[in-house]
């Protein structure tokens, strides 16, 4: 009887430490998903707030000595993004590349100067997958031609802005926010 009783302990015992690693198991799966999750989280709140300035230099010779080294920057469709309270992180980027002239376009209006053409609206395609380029862009439909960039046809030169804010979609991916920085050169 003494033996019974020792098994019967000792599968209960047994069953008992199992429960215990399940639950722990389970728990430790919990933990490891919550942990993903609010990567994704941070990775999509980076991908949203995180400013790059995209500096080019335009050069054409009907540019003046007097506009030579002319700075722009440009802005692009805003719509509702935040970069700071008050967007101080995004006039703070501003005033350090000392513009001579700020322009905002994107969906109110896209700026020309001489033969160069700054515009915006597309959001760099919003998502932009590693060796394929740009998703979909408004107006655009899917994986677009005109997304980010500099662009030529003829004496025209298109700088296409991934602008600021976000389209329909509240979130980008690989595809950071950015403030274009034209500086002119004749």
């Amino acid at each position: 009887m003494d033996s019974e009783k020792r098994l019967e302990a000792f599968e209960k015992m047994l069953a008992e430490v199992q429960k215990d690693y399940e639950t722990a198991e389970n728990n430790r799966k919990k933990f490891i998903v919550l942990i993903i999750i609010l990567g994704i989280v941070l990775f999509f709140q980076y991908e949203n707030h995180h400013l790059v300035v995209s500096c080019y230099t335009y050069q054409n010779d009907i540019i003046t000595a007097e506009m030579d080294g002319y700075r722009i920057v440009q802005i692009s469709d805003l719509h509702n993004a935040k970069f700071g309270q008050n967007n101080e992180k995004l006039i703070r980027k501003i005033a350090s590349l000392e513009p001579d002239m700020i322009v905002v376009t994107g969906d109110l209006v896209d700026s020309n100067h001489t033969d160069l053409v700054l515009c915006g609206h597309a959001h760099g395609g919003q998502f932009i997958l590693p060796f394929l380029g740009a998703v979909v862009a408004p107006d655009q439909g899917l994986f677009p031609k005109y997304t980010e960039g500099e662009y030529r046809m003829g004496n025209t030169t298109m700088h296409v802005s991934r602008g600021l804010g976000n389209s329909v979609i509240p979130i980008r991916l690989f595809n950071d926010p950015e403030i274009v920085c034209a500086e002119l050169r004749g």
